[in-house]
């Protein structure tokens, strides 16, 4: 029984065809037969959401009217696996009373730690985005994020590696008989919530959009596209470089309506898509199966379209709304609807790939430095050598200890090589290495510092998107004659030293700032020195 017909008004305002995922780090990598993970019919469970939290557990949320499978309204259940058992079903979305659909959920994990649960609901007549997050085992209340004009449907988000999360969604309206749908965006940073971007303007319909992070950074938008008068749907992709959005690209081409794309990253760095295909199978029958594509090179190329589910024979089955993970078993779990055994009711699946192991990754970290503020070689008056301390962490996710090479690199409009470390880093640990920067003959400024790991051997191009770290203005050096240490040279710092002038240790208006080139007095050499200087601003 085809979805479309059994759910009704639900799936004509909310949902169109979707499907999967699917993905090979090598040829060896293969997809079990599908697990049954939440079944009660006659009731449907559809469209699910799935989450690895850093806590090692996994959260998977749905779709479901199994509350009371006779009624149309639907909400949000989900159920978490911990310590290798999955928890009773709960309904997240039952507060009140009514027939308010909630529909479409999608998890994310923020940087603190805290899991968003994003749906879409028509509370108030018209289907807009809800969250609600989850800390400590507790839910937080329901949030309205849109209020717009039209049905906002379809959510999904992403955090990137900056901490700064994406949450998409398709406001879908009808103007004079046509009906369009666009793609919009909001981003929540330090806790607040961005006014929403329209990223899609064309006169055709942008749905179910997928985001997700890839190491290097890159925030990844894919999302189906109505083509050809609308005769059929085929995938897209957009990709955001912390600067500006890419142009939408085709990535799948089908004369076939493929639907609902997922996208994802591997720990061997692979980039997977794995999305629908309405598949005809005569006399005017069609029923859904997942496909998928994969690259290795982070988007540059593709392979071809793979199926990855299949007709069990006895009759339509329907196979749809995938979403997969990277779990912390190494391996990829990709949940989905579908209509198994007898084309009755839905219920939640899921399939695994064989193991993602053993892969090589090694990642940089983490930068510091002591002194933060010191003078170009240092102040001999003031104890400074002009050495600086720079520490870096390098972490190894990957499966082999690895011999790493870090560099760091000074970066102001002149970039210095501070220098470099190596070291071995075993599999699922952190190593910590000291470089001393000499910053004689270093201009004056504030200077980002770059610590770059050098790729290890077998690491994947997608692996190697995190072999950079970088930390804005972390060392300050200042001008010379800068008495005041505030980073420029002023009258202040002139008067300060007009003040010292011929002083010595030990007597009045000695000040060892003063003495900048360290040979136990002020003197003229050090005003000439304050002088040159003058008005140099870092």
């Amino acid at each position: 029984m085809r979805k479309e017909a059994t759910v009704g008004i639900i799936f004509l305002l909310l949902s169109v065809s979707a499907v999967g995922l699917f993905h090979s780090v090598k040829a060896s990598t293969s997809w079990s037969s599908p697990t049954l993970f939440s079944t009660s019919p006659p009731a449907f469970n559809i469209l699910p959401a799935a989450l690895q939290a850093r806590d090692t557990r996994v959260y998977v949320a749905w779709e479901s009217n199994r509350g009371d499978p006779s009624s149309t309204r639907f909400d949000i259940w989900y159920s978490i696996l911990s310590g290798g058992i999955w928890s009773t079903p709960t309904n997240l979305t039952s507060k009140g009373s009514g027939n308010f659909n909630n529909a479409q959920p999608a998890l994310v994990q923020h940087t603190n730690g805290t899991i968003f649960l994003f749906w879409t609901a028509n509370f108030t007549g018209s289907y807009n985005i809800y969250y609600e997050r989850y800390n400590s085992g507790v839910w937080s209340k329901r949030v309205a994020l849109t209020t717009g004009v039209g049905m906002d449907v379809s959510p999904d988000a992403t955090v990137s590696n900056n901490g700064t999360m994406f949450l998409m969604w398709s406001r879908r309206t009808i103007s004079g008989g046509t009906a369009t749908a666009q793609l919009f965006l909001k981003t929540l940073k330090n806790n607040v919530w961005s006014p929403e971007v329209q990223l899609t303007s064309d006169s055709t319909q942008n749905d179910a959009p997928g985001l997700t992070t890839t190491t290097d950074g890159t925030i990844w938008l894919v999302w189906q596209k109505w083509i050809r008068n609308a005769a059929d749907s085929q995938v897209f992709s957009m990709k955001y470089n912390g600067t500006v959005w890419s142009p939408a690209v085709q990535l799948v081409f089908s004369s076939l309506l493929d639907s609902h794309p997922s996208i994802m990253q591997d720990r061997n760095g692979t980039i997977w898509i794995f999305w629908s295909r309405d598949l005809p199978l005569g006399g005017g029958l069609f029923e859904l199966k997942l496909f998928a594509k994969n690259s290795i090179d982070n988007g540059a190329t593709w392979s071809a379209d793979q199926q990855i589910t299949f007709d069990p024979v006895c009759c339509q089955i329907d196979d749809d709304d995938p979403v997969a993970i990277m779990t912390l078993y190494n391996n990829i779990w990709l949940f989905y609807d579908s209509d198994l055994p007898d084309a009755s009711s839905f219920s939640i699946y899921y399939l695994t790939s064989s193991l993602i192991f053993p892969v090589h990754n090694v990642a940089a970290s983490g930068i510091s430095a002591n002194p933060i503020v010191t003078y170009p070689g240092g102040m001999k008056s003031v104890g400074q050598n002009g050495i600086v301390k720079i520490n870096v962490t390098v972490t190894n996710p990957g499966d082999f200890t690895e011999n790493v090479v870090v560099q760091v690199t000074a970066v102001n409009k002149t970039s210095y090589m501070a220098g470099s470390a190596t070291g071995a880093v075993a599999p699922g640990q952190a190593r910590y290495l000291t470089i001393n920067w000499n910053t004689s003959g270093v201009a004056a400024g504030r200077y980002k510092l770059v610590e770059t790991v050098s790729p290890v051997p077998g690491e994947t191009p997608g692996n190697i998107g995190n072999n950079t770290f970088s930390v804005k203005s972390v060392v300050h050096i200042l001008p010379l004659g800068d008495v005041e240490q505030d980073g420029n040279v002023d009258i202040i710092d002139a008067s300060t030293v007009a003040l010292a002038f011929q002083t010595t240790p030990g007597t009045p208006h000695w000040n060892p700032y003063a003495d900048i080139n360290g040979n136990g007095i002020v003197d003229i050499i050090d005003v000439s020195i304050m002088a040159k200087n003058f008005g140099v601003v870092t």
